[in-house]
């Protein structure tokens, strides 16, 4: 089945081996079985679906302007599903290539920079406004190391996230690396794998999050290509801004209890899929640490949209000084505070003990600095 307008089909995959996937892919091809639920432009998930893992999420094998990550249905902002974010990410690549043909040049390269970049940068700050239970994901990202493996064959093609999560390991052993909640282990493959698949790539909810990033080409049902001018090439830019989704995506929803709109084919990524604003005359719509890159937008909560950054916000700090002049009914109280820029209420509680509740309030006042 075909759409009469190039559009998005999201699906999800319950794997046999109790993982689930997070699925970047855009196409107009459709397909469904026992195991896929799919949902096109103007449709809606299967009702026999539930939103539980283990699950896989499809999103964007090259989608145009406006086609968002739930196929042109509704979009809206993400709510909290009470599980766990990455509140202090880690990234790990891993160059998965035992044939014949390396990487092209600085493809390796690149996509390492492109995580040390993106440390600090208003556009990784997207995924700062959201929260778990104990409090705000960080602006810092963290860049763990990678490895190139050209020895161990892949067993499939394209591979399963057995395979997938076997590399992890393998890549683990090898260089010593431990790995926590916070940790995201991104596997690349070589050209020719997964080019029938209808996605370029995906996160796996779990603990570690780990993934798969195919290498960008053509595929049978649609291309991971955003076509035009490229700021670095075809095929890293492709592969740059599949892992862009991937990484914001894992941050904010690695294990399925995170933020997502409706369900997990409404997750951050999704909703901007292949989305890219304003593009300059190389191709490229963002600069980070003076590098330029090609990859897509996000979505913002503070904005109810799509958006290529955002500022986080810094909480204001209050030092509150020592009582003096203490009388039986009077008393000289003292503070600092610094609003950091936020419209901030001031006051101080008082009270004869520190009991929940014995407290009075005075002073209140507004102040912005």
């Amino acid at each position: 089945m075909t759409n009469s307008r190039p559009g998005l089909p999201f699906r999800r995959v319950e794997s046999s081996f109790g993982f689930s996937l997070k699925v970047i892919v855009r196409s107009t091809l459709v397909a469904l079985s026992l195991l896929v639920a799919v949902a096109v432009q103007g449709q809606t998930p299967s009702t026999t679906d539930t939103p539980e893992p283990p699950q896989v999420v499809a999103a964007g094998l090259a989608g145009l302007e406006n086609d968002r990550g739930r196929g042109g249905a509704s979009t809206g902002n993400m709510t909290y599903h009470n599980g766990a974010v990455q509140r202090a990410q880690k990234v790990y690549t891993i160059f998965w290539n035992p044939t014949a043909t390396p990487f092209p040049s600085s493809y390796q390269a690149t996509i390492n920079q492109f995580v040390q970049d993106l440390n600090g940068s208003s556009y990784y700050a997207i995924a700062s406004q959201y929260s778990d239970t104990t409090g705000n994901i960080g602006t810092a990202v963290s860049y763990g190391g990678t490895w190139l493996d050209t020895t161990n064959a892949i067993p499939n093609n394209p591979p399963t996230t057995t395979d997938i999560f076997n590399e992890m390991n393998r890549a683990k052993t090898a260089n010593g690396w431990t790995s926590d909640s916070n940790s995201l282990f991104q596997v690349f493959t070589p050209s020719g794998y997964g080019t029938t698949t209808d996605y370029c790539g995906y996160h796996v909810l779990n603990n570690p999050a780990y993934g798969l990033i195919l290498y960008p080409s053509n595929h049978t049902s649609g291309t991971c290509f955003p076509g035009g001018t490229y700021p670095n090439s075809n095929v890293i830019d492709a592969a740059i801004n599949t892992f862009a989704h991937e990484i914001l995506e894992a941050v904010t929803d690695p294990l399925g209890g995170g933020w997502y709109y409706l369900d997990y084919a409404g997750e951050i990524a999704d909703l901007c899929n292949f989305t890219f604003g304003t593009r300059g005359s190389d191709g490229s719509n963002a600069t980070l640490n003076g590098r330029k890159y090609l990859i897509q937008q996000e979505w913002s909560n503070a904005s109810s949209g799509c958006v290529m950054s955002y500022a986080a916000q810094a909480a204001p700090t209050v030092t509150t000084g020592s009582a003096s002049s203490i009388a039986k009914t009077t008393a000289t109280l003292s503070g600092t505070v610094n609003p950091k820029g936020s419209s901030s209420t001031l006051y101080f509680d008082y009270g004869t003990s520190n009991s929940s509740g014995g407290y009075g309030r005075f002073g209140s006042s507004d102040a912005t600095a």
